[in-house]
């Protein structure tokens, strides 16, 4: 990882909570960052024509929300659409530290990335780029690094 990226994302990082910083949900703007990505949502499908979907659901994370566009997977012999097996196509991951966020999935190429970042941006997201954050977890939480986990589990996926 890029020494650069690591230092800022060690700005964002915190010792001692795993979902939200200093583990404080009395301080913590689950409001601001809920109606910051629903703005978003809406600039990108109503505006720009990109049918993104909110989980909204998010728990056990240090994931604040997600909004992605996913199709059924087809059956690699028939060509035939499976039931009940989706593929991201893209995904749009929103963390609960520092305002970051980035851009992920199957098919990114097929996406009008530079319009998506833009929106992102005006909303006063931070995007890091998804495969940066392969790298091995070695940040602040103890507890986290212990479990073996990327930077990207850290900031941007369920623990």
């Amino acid at each position: 990882m890029d020494e650069t990226l690591r230092a800022m994302l060690l700005q964002h990082d915190c010792a001692t909570g795993c979902e939200i910083p200093r583990n404080d949900w009395r301080v913590f703007p689950y409001a601001d960052l809920q109606n910051s990505v629903l703005r978003i949502q809406r600039v990108l499908n109503e505006e720009r024509g990109l049918p993104f979907e909110r989980d909204g659901n998010v728990q056990d994370a240090s994931l604040h929300d997600e909004l992605s566009i996913t199709e059924m997977a087809r059956d690699p012999a028939s060509g035939e659409r499976q039931r009940y097996v989706q593929v991201t196509r893209i995904c749009v991951s929103f963390s609960n530290f520092g305002r970051l966020c980035t851009i992920h999935g199957n098919t990114l190429g097929d996406y009008p990335l530079e319009t998506i970042e833009q929106v992102i941006q005006n909303e006063l997201w931070t995007l890091v780029p998804s495969e940066a954050l392969d790298s091995p977890y070695d940040g602040l939480n103890e507890a986290l690094r212990k479990h073996g986990i990327t930077w990207f589990t850290r900031f941007f996926s369920y623990l």
